[in-house]
């Protein structure tokens, strides 16, 4: 059985391509943004974390999770509940007209769409189904009784792809499960985890808990080089610097496992400081964090932290962040040394000279 969402209104149709970029973090009182270039050609890295997989504890349960690419970083989420009830649905000429209902409290917002469909098998009638509190459907062969197709009321305005209001999710946590040698992923340390049946146990009744299974799908050097400052070592030095980084990073296809999973996972917490963390929600980077250990030895000068929620058709939200599915989270590491962040260079019209990059 196929659908296709009918030519919806214009204003139903819209979304917004605006991300949200924000720089945060640093461990002293020091002016942001220094002067000071130390290397001639300055290095930063970028983390693209990616949601694989969206759904409720129950769906991920009978869910094909995926291992490639490995999903060890989590963020659990609300959402207000989602719901159709079957008289809110009409079945007729290849048209399915339907009335979704989105709760606030006590109220309900609702969206009217219409989906095309086709269906050969069995006597060519179908049936919407669904039971208290209508957040799930199947719909039916009338003649057989066969399930033709089922899920949640959210995934099918997902798959539509409709009002992207609807598929804002705020963050209310963000971990990660990695084992010794990578062999444990996020929903095998969601199955047993204090804080997520603590964030269940304190719920509100009009939202529902939902748990994004994410990769690190692109680690990425970026550099940039001033037209007039040279930096304050030599070019041999300036050399040596970015081949090192580039081994280390680029060339080391374990460094998107334990380590970059925990800079990840530390840079989503800090910027949109999650409810239910605690752990660098309010100091992160700090120069004695174990995380950043290497990327300090190696002296990258910026990290970046992107949230891709495209990849499942979701925004992310916080108490202190804006809705968007697109995040930038940038942490210039040496402003507490008066050196310049690697975005401030852009910003003055440097010019870029490059970047190399490795989907891991």
């Amino acid at each position: 059985m196929a659908f296709e969402p009918a030519p919806p209104s214009p204003a139903l149709r819209s979304m917004s391509s605006d991300c949200q970029c924000q720089e945060v973090g640093s461990w002293t009182a020091a002016t942001p943004g220094g002067t000071l270039r130390k290397f001639g050609i300055e290095i930063g890295l970028s983390l693209v974390v990616s949601p694989m997989v969206l759904g409720r504890q129950r769906d991920l349960e009978r869910a094909d999770i995926p291992r490639d690419p490995a999903c060890h970083i989590y963020i659990v989420t609300q959402a207000p509940r989602m719901s159709i009830l079957p008289q809110d649905v009409k079945i007729e000429d290849g048209v399915i007209s339907v009335v979704a209902r989105r709760q606030h409290e006590g109220n309900f917002t609702c969206l009217d769409f219409q989906m095309d469909y086709t269906y050969n098998a069995g006597s060519g009638q179908i049936k919407w189904t669904s039971n208290y509190p209508f957040e799930d459907f199947s719909i039916i062969d009338e003649k057989s009784g066969e399930v033709v197709v089922s899920g949640s009321v959210y995934a099918l305005l997902m798959q539509l792809d409709l009002d992207p209001s609807w598929r804002t999710h705020e963050v209310l946590y963000v971990g990660q499960a990695f084992g010794k040698e990578g062999e444990k992923q996020a929903f095998d340390r969601l199955r047993k985890h204090d804080t997520l049946q603590r964030i269940y146990s304190e719920q509100r009744p009009d939202r529902e808990i939902w748990l994004s299974l994410c990769a690190i799908t692109d680690v990425a050097t970026m550099s940039t080089m001033h037209p007039t400052d040279h930096g304050s070592v030599s070019e041999e030095e300036d050399k040596a610097h970015a081949v090192r980084v580039y081994q280390k990073v680029i060339q080391n296809e374990q460094f998107n496992g334990h380590e970059g999973v925990a800079l990840a996972e530390a840079g989503l917490i800090r910027y949109f400081q999650p409810t239910y963390n605690k752990i660098f929600r309010d100091n992160f980077p700090d120069p004695e964090h174990v995380s950043l250990s290497e990327c300090m030895d190696l002296e990258v000068n910026t990290l970046v932290v992107e949230l891709h929620g495209m990849t499942i058709r979701a925004s992310y939200e916080s108490p202190t962040i804006k809705a968007s599915h697109l995040h930038f989270a940038q942490y210039p590491l040496f402003a507490a040394d008066g050196r310049a962040s690697l975005l401030d260079f852009w910003s003055e019209g440097s010019r870029s000279v490059g970047e190399d990059t490795t989907l891991l």
